[in-house]
C-alpha cells in the first residue's frame, strides 16, 4: 500500500492501513499475508500481530516487510487512533458506588421528553439500522439544545440564547438538560457528554477549533465509515439532516461521475464511491475539511486519485471546469465571507448564478441535487423556467428531523 512518501497523505495512510487490517481479518482467516511499508508505525496501524519482520532497502528508503499468520488467535486489536478517551483526571464510579441525584423538576421534564422521543424513534432505528441520529432538537423552547446520538456517544449542543435572556437562567436550564441526559442514557457523569454552544459562524470562524482534544472515532452510515470529532469543532464532521440525500446519492451513483461542491468532510462522496461511481470530485475551500475528507477516503480504502479533492472557491473552480458530471451535489452555506476570497457569498442572492454555473458542467441527462439550510429561502422563478425542477425536500427529511422539517430545503434539477 502507499507509504505516505510519494502516494497518500501521511496522516490519512494510517486509516488506510487500519482498513487493510480489518479486511485481512475479515476475509482471509487461515491465510498468510505480507505487507511492505516504510514505517513500522504504519505496520502497527494494521492492528494484527506480525510474526516476522525483515528490513530492506528501496533506493534511499529503509523499508520493512511484515509477515502475518492470519490465524484464529491473531485477533484484531482495538483501533487506538480513533477511540474516544475519557478525560484525564476524571473519576468514574459504578452506578452502585455513587449517589444518583434526585432530578429537579426541570431536569425530570427534560428527561421525560427524551424518553418519549427515544420510544418514538425505536422502531425506525431498528428497521433502518441507523447509528447516528437526533434525539431532541429544542422541542421545548426553554431547553434550546440539540441532543444527538453518535453510535454510543452523546453530543449536546446548546443554541445561543436570544438577547435579553438572563445568562444565569440559561445556564441553569443547560445544566438541567445535561442531568436529564445523564439519567436517561445511564451515564456516570457529565464528562461522558460532548457539549458545545452552537453559534452562527461565518468566514474563517466556521473552521476554527472550539476545543483541542483531538479525539475522533469511526461511525457508520449505510456502507460508509466516517470519522467524527464530537469536541473540537462547531460541527462534528457528519451533518445528520442530510443522511437520506447521501443514501440516495449512493443508490444513484453506479457508473456515474460525481461532483460534490462545498463538500465539507466528503461523506456524500464516500457514498457515491462505494455506490459504484467511476470518479468523484470534491471541492471545498477549507484545508481542514479536505484533510478530513482524505482521512475518510483512506478509512474506506478508497484511492485519492480516483476520488479527488480540490481546494478552490466553487465559482472559480466551475468557471475553469472542462468536464461533465452525471451527478452533482450542491449544498452551499447560507452565508460566507472566507478570508481566502474577497467576495462574500449569500445563498439567497447568489444561488441563480451558482446553479447556472453548475448546469453548464452537468451532463445532458445528469441530475443536480441543490440543498441549503437558509430559513425562508426562496428558489428564483427563473431557475424553474429554464430547468426541470422537482422539490424533494420531504423525501430528504428523515424521522429524527420531522419535528423540524424546515431544517433544509432540497431540489432535484435537470436539463429541460
Amino acid at each position: 500500500p502507499p507509504w505516505g512518501e510519494r502516494l497518500g497523505d501521511g496522516r490519512s495512510v494510517h486509516f488506510l492501513y487500519r482498513q487493510l487490517g480489518e479486511l485481512m481479518d475479515r476475509e482471509f482467516r487461515g491465510w498468510q499475508a505480507a505487507v511492505l511499508t516504510s514505517d513500522l508505525s504504519l505496520g502497527r496501524a494494521i492492528g494484527l500481530r506480525s510474526h516476522k519482520q525483515y528490513k530492506l532497502n528501496n533506493g534511499a528508503l529503509d523499508v520493512h516487510l511484515l509477515r502475518f499468520d492470519l490465524s484464529e488467535d491473531n485477533l484484531l486489536a482495538p483501533d487506538q487512533t480513533v477511540a474516544i478517551k475519557r478525560p484525564e483526571g476524571s473519576v468514574y464510579k459504578s452506578r452502585a458506588e455513587r449517589d444518583i441525584p434526585v432530578l429537579s423538576d426541570g431536569a425530570q421534564m427534560f428527561a421525560n421528553r427524551l424518553k418519549k422521543n427515544l420510544k418514538r424513534l425505536q422502531s425506525w432505528v431498528k428497521k433502518t439500522g441507523v447509528t447516528c441520529y437526533r434525539v431532541y432538537d429544542a422541542d421545548m423552547p426553554e431547553y434550546a439544545v440539540a441532543v444527538d446520538w453518535y453510535d454510543g456517544n452523546i453530543h449536546v449542543a446548546e443554541y445561543a440564547a436570544p438577547k435579553g435572556i438572563d445568562e444565569a437562567a440559561a445556564q441553569k436550564r443547560f445544566d438541567e438538560a445535561q442531568q436529564g441526559v445523564i439519567s436517561v442514557f445511564d451515564l456516570d457523569s457529565v464528562d461522558e457528554i460532548a457539549t458545545k454552544q452552537r453559534r452562527r459562524q461565518t468566514g474563517k470562524t466556521q473552521y476554527e477549533k472550539v476545543a483541542q482534544r483531538g479525539e475522533r472515532r469511526v461511525v457508520t452510515e449505510g456502507k460508509v465509515k466516517a470519522l467524527v470529532n464530537l469536541y473540537d469543532y462547531l460541527d462534528t464532521g457528519l451533518l445528520l439532516d442530510h443522511r437520506p440525500l447521501r443514501l440516495r446519492i449512493g443508490e444513484e451513483a453506479k457508473g456515474a461521475h460525481f461532483l460534490n461542491l462545498f463538500c465539507y468532510t466528503g461523506v456524500a462522496s464516500l457514498h457515491a464511491a462505494l455506490g459504484g461511481a467511476v470518479t468523484t470530485t470534491s471541492v471545498d475551500l477549507s484545508n481542514t475539511y479536505l484533510g478530513w475528507f482524505k482521512d475518510n477516503l483512506a478509512l474506506n480504502g478508497l484511492s485519492d486519485r480516483q476520488h479527488r479533492a480540490e481546494r478552490s472557491d466553487v465559482m472559480t473552480w466551475l468557471a475553469n471546469c472542462d468536464r461533465r458530471y452525471d451527478l452533482v451535489l450542491l449544498d452551499p452555506p447560507s452565508f460566507s465571507n472566507s478570508k481566502s476570497t474577497e467576495a462574500t457569498f449569500d445563498v439567497q442572492r447568489d444561488h441563480v448564478a451558482l446553479i447556472d454555473a453548475v448546469m453548464r458542467v452537468l451532463a445532458p441527462k445528469g441530475r443536480l441535487y441543490f440543498s441549503n439550510n437558509r430559513k425562508r429561502f426562496q428558489l428564483d422563478s427563473g431557475v424553474m423556467d429554464r430547468f426541470k425542477v422537482t422539490d424533494i425536500t420531504r423525501q430528504t427529511i428523515d424521522m429524527d428531523f420531522q419535528r423540524h422539517s424546515d431544517i433544509h430545503q432540497c431540489w432535484m434539477i435537470e436539463h429541460a
